[in-house]
């Protein structure tokens, strides 16, 4: 349905609107610091002097932008996916990963109402401009439907059904005309508010995760795994115009007030501003530590990004090419700093004489329990360590793989045009495998050349393991398959798995001795699957949200795996991955594990609240890591009574 190249001269820009007076006081203000952990969500609000942040550490906070301080905050039980402030400026609605959406008074921030329980995580929230108690939700994997809450009413909800996967964004048109949903089912669907139906379905290449509409209502944005922007003519619902110069896929969108700039940011670490006068690139702001999904245009010169840090940044568009916020790519690493960054642990890795080692959501690096290391420009998404040359292997949220040496300075290996590297895996020979958030492996040598790369997956590699006993890379991606592949002299495909029951592979980890590997998903359960033989076996779905790590022991007789829920499960098996029982362990708070690795003496768990925990293969809770106000108190306390569960 692409136009051709005057395709976008139907389109007429909206006319300009008056910046607002507070422009001023935002450029003096960099970075509002209030959140643990990465900010995820933010909303402006139509009053002046007010921006509303949600964090990965359950936090909503009010701020006061002619103050630049914190009006109020408020803790949810997990963390918060969308916040949206209602058309009149007297409530925020907030979308929770626990399954519900909550109303707050914006002026003191008390709960006024909770509204579910969903049937996963609650993605996003939109107020309805006609009807200020109307309160449209989305929700994750495992509930496809669009909710209609009335606030207030206690009625049940009305739901409407169409996608066939789950949904990540919506939006009501600046008229409430048009409810438009964005899904992973590769569509967008528009529908009329009047009837509740289906009246458009826009399709795309790939999975859509957000979405927007022009303040003239002429125009929906939408973003693409593709790396694409696109909007849509509300006219005849044909793309008026395709933004091409995204190069990783487009977490968010959205236009500013007057409707003259519009933004795309994507997991390249930019966010991309257009002029829709010209409908043309006017600048492109940079920042490694940004979350791409929390983005706000408060003017037309105005940009506000969470970021991984738990700050809130502001910058001045204008001066986007002086940003120096962001390392070049020559720079990829440097000393670890110590600016009162946030703590969170992304990812574990263990090596010899059972060190353990982090990577942080600030990029930080090193031994777990001791000052990082070293500072990699963005978040840590991977972590592979290599004993032999004593050494680690990162992979980073910009595409970067980084050698991390014990002694010297770090050396950029290679940049993966695949977007971030999720998955890192060394082969016996003594390269690199890479997963990509395009499907690609590639192969790399030690000094950083490309020897080999192949499509594997439509969806972005999420986990990589080496499987000894059958000499096979296994590899898990979010487009819910499983596939194996022999690596002697070029990567072939030795066998592949996917099935309906099968949502989103967050994690695969090898048995050592055993013919299989564990797998991790995000419909809550963990399988073993024998690549060789064909077998999948599917455990109980003992954790109540998606298990995002999966371990397994060095005898293959126990299976460790984290979850969103915060919990830590042991499973016991036998020779042949068949499920004797299991233990559930409670240590992690909010928002969950988000690592696993395997020990000699047992397991060790990280959490996006930077603790680590280390278990013995009984259940035991052996020591545990809690990070200090100050980097170089780290420290390790003995547990607290009663936190670990029993043997089911």
């Amino acid at each position: 349905m692409s136009a051709g190249p005057g395709a976008n001269s139907a389109v007429t820009p909206p006319e300009a609107a008056v910046t607002s007076p507070e422009a001023t006081l935002w450029r003096t203000q960099r970075r509002l610091s209030g959140h643990l952990s990465a900010v995820t969500a933010v909303d402006p609000g139509p009053a002046p002097h007010v921006l509303v942040t949600g964090g990965y550490d359950g936090h909503v906070i009010r701020w006061d932008t002619a103050t630049q301080e914190i009006v109020w905050a408020e803790r949810f039980a997990d963390l918060v996916n969308a916040v949206a402030v209602d058309p009149s400026g007297s409530r925020v609605a907030v979308a929770v990963a626990d399954g519900f959406a909550y109303v707050l008074d914006l002026a003191c921030g008390m709960v006024l109402e909770r509204l579910g329980p969903h049937g996963d995580d609650v993605n996003d929230v939109s107020w309805d401009p006609r009807d200020a108690n109307v309160l449209a939700a989305v929700c994750d994997a495992n509930d496809t439907g669009v909710y209609f809450w009335r606030h207030g009413s206690g009625d049940p909800p009305t739901v409407l059904e169409g996608h066939k996967h789950g949904v990540f964004a919506v939006a009501h048109s600046p008229s409430g005309r048009y409810l438009a949903t964005a899904s992973e089912d590769l569509t967008v669907r528009v529908w009329e508010t009047s009837d509740l139906r289906s009246c458009q379905v826009l399709p795309h290449p790939g999975d859509v995760e957000t979405l927007a509409w022009s303040p003239d209502e002429r125009l929906l944005a939408t973003g693409c795994d593709d790396g694409r922007l696109r909007l849509w003519s509300s006219a005849g619902w044909d793309v008026a115009r395709t933004m091409p110069e995204a190069g990783a896929s487009v977490r968010k969108v959205g236009f500013s007030p007057s409707g003259l700039m519009a933004f795309g940011a994507s997991y390249d670490g930019a966010v991309r501003i257009y002029d829709m006068s010209a409908m043309s690139l006017r600048a492109t702001v940079r920042h490694a530590l940004q979350w791409e999904r929390s983005c706000a245009l408060l003017d037309d010169d105005t940009l506000v990004t969470g970021s991984f840090g738990g700050r809130a940044i502001l910058r001045t568009v204008s001066d986007a090419d002086a940003d120096a916020g962001c390392a070049g790519d020559d720079v990829p690493a440097g000393p670890a700093s110590n600016d009162e960054e946030t703590h969170s642990i992304n990812v574990l890795a263990t090596g010899q004489e059972g060190r353990v080692y982090a990577g942080q959501d600030c990029g930080a690096v090193g031994v777990l329990g001791s000052p990082p290391s070293h500072r990699l420009p963005t978040l840590v998404c991977a972590l592979s360590r290599l004993d032999s040359r004593d050494a680690l292997i990162a992979g980073d949220y910009l595409g970067r793989i980084t050698i991390v040496p014990d002694a010297g300075e770090p050396r950029l290996l290679a940049r993966s045009p695949g977007g971030p590297v999720n998955a890192l895996v060394a082969l016996p020979d003594g390269t690199v495998v890479s997963g990509g958030y395009d499907g690609v492996l590639r192969r790399w040598t030690w000094e950083g050349e490309e020897a080999e790369r192949v499509t594997a997956h439509h969806g972005p590699v999420k986990s990589l393991a080496w499987c000894p006993s059958s000499a096979l890379l296994v590899a898990g991606s979010s487009d819910n398959t499983l596939s194996a592949w022999e690596p002697a002299g070029v990567l072939t495909e030795a066998a592949r798995y996917g099935a309906e029951d099968l949502v989103l592979v967050n994690s695969v980890a090898a048995a050592v001795t055993r013919p299989w590997v564990a797998v991790a998903s995000r419909d809550r359960h963990v399988r073993i699957w024998n690549p060789s033989g064909g077998t999948l076996l599917k455990f109980p779905a003992v954790h109540s949200k998606s298990v995002k790590a999966v371990a397994v022991s060095p005898a293959g007789d126990v299976l460790a795996s984290g979850s969103y829920d915060s919990t830590v499960c042991l499973w016991y098996v036998g020779p042949a991955g068949d499920l004797l029982g299991w233990r559930q362990l409670i240590w992690h708070a909010k928002p969950g594990v988000s690592s696993v690795q395997s020990l000699a003496e047992g397991f060790v768990s990280a959490g996006w609240d930077g603790t680590a925990a280390f278990w013995s293969s009984q259940g035991a809770l052996l020591r545990a890591h809690i990070p200090a106000r100050s980097p170089q108190e780290e420290r390790y306390e003995d547990p607290p009574a009663g936190s670990v569960g029993g043997l089911r």
